[in-house]
């Protein structure tokens, strides 16, 4: 079973944003695509991209939103990135350095997500590519967005106003007027292989800022981009780090995980007891790996962290936390005071 296709819920909250000011119930509409309802609390939260695709449908098609892609993408600022990929533009020594960086770190952003560069005579064209079966029809709500983020790593270092020589889309559509007044100094070419941006090789040269931002602070992310920037998850890990995102959730069905998963639950079941676990122990993994986490901060109280792992009461938190750990997590934070 492959992997899950994830992406950070910092993506789908422009839409949300979006969908917000024209007077949308985001939080049914949440709810109706299958996807969390707190996802402002934790925008470095992964979500499943199917979904999230869905809800963005539903609300252009609702709403009567010409060209959502294309305002989302406006509104992408490097505030949005995960921290490890916004730094580039203060730790990279040049652009070249940072987009060479870039390409092993940009499945903090896309699980599936993958980025290269390639010499155009005296040109370098940067491709943004989405490893997966998307539909044509939703391709064209997340390839504006594919595009702007490496424009916003350059803007971040050269400035606001830059833009590429040409932008190239794989979906077929006649660019409205809005299109060029956003890059009116730009080619735009549609139904092309791929997503990408072409900029004059020299540019490339061009030296990083070397600031103290405070993007730069990574010590509140998971463990979980670390490992991605590494490599590929695998199909149990990347239920685990979606599972994640809906953790708040009292009960996480199981159908609703076969419907992240785009399989049936007999199928899912089997799929899990094959790596020797059932959906009920995933879960209970999902929710001790969350409570360990927020275990380590001394400033949240166990009754607290018990609700936001999902558990109605702190005695049904600590039986599950012990079943796993062996111990209660009052003991588990004692031991950490300890080391």
């Amino acid at each position: 079973m492959r992997s899950i296709m994830l992406c950070r819920a910092a993506y789908l909250l422009i839409y949300a944003d979006l969908a917000q000011e024209v007077g949308t119930p985001v939080a049914r509409e949440l709810r109706r695509a299958g996807l969390p309802t707190t996802l402002d609390e934790s925008p470095d939260s992964y979500i499943p991209v199917y979904q999230a695709m869905n809800f963005v449908r539903e609300v252009e098609s609702r709403e009567g939103i010409n060209d959502i892609g294309l305002l989302a993408a406006q509104r992408l600022t490097c505030d949005r990135l995960s921290p490890y990929l916004a730094g580039l533009t203060s730790s990279a020594s040049t652009l070249y350095d940072l987009f060479n960086r870039f390409a092993t770190m940009i499945r903090l952003e896309n699980t599936s997500a993958h980025a290269s560069m390639c010499r155009e005579k005296d040109l370098i064209r940067i491709t943004i590519s989405i490893l997966g079966n998307v539909e044509p029809r939703k391709q064209r709500y997340v390839e504006w967005l594919q595009a702007m983020l490496p424009i916003q790593l350059i803007r971040d270092v050269v400035g606001a106003s830059w833009s590429p020589v040409e932008i190239t889309l794989r979906s077929r559509f006649d660019p409205g007027p809005e299109v060029y007044d956003t890059f009116p100094e730009t080619r735009i070419l549609v139904g092309s292989e791929s997503t990408s941006i072409l900029i004059p090789a020299t540019l490339m040269t061009t030296t990083g800022r070397k600031d103290n931002d405070t993007r730069l602070v990574i010590n509140k992310m998971s463990a979980v981009p670390q490992t991605l920037s590494q490599r590929s998850l695998d199909f149990r890990e990347s239920l685990m780090v979606v599972l994640r995102s809906y953790v708040r959730e009292s009960h996480l069905d199981v159908y609703l995980a076969a419907e992240i998963a785009g399989t049936s639950v007999r199928t899912l079941q089997r799929r899990l007891g094959t790596l020797g676990m059932s959906y009920s122990h995933l879960v209970q993994q999902v929710r001790f790996d969350a409570a360990t986490e927020m275990l380590a901060d001394p400033g949240q109280r166990v009754m607290d962290i018990a609700r936001a792992v999902g558990y109605d009461d702190q005695a049904h938190f600590t039986r599950a936390f012990k079943r796993i750990a062996g111990i209660s997590p009052t003991e588990y934070r004692r031991t950490l005071r300890s080391t």
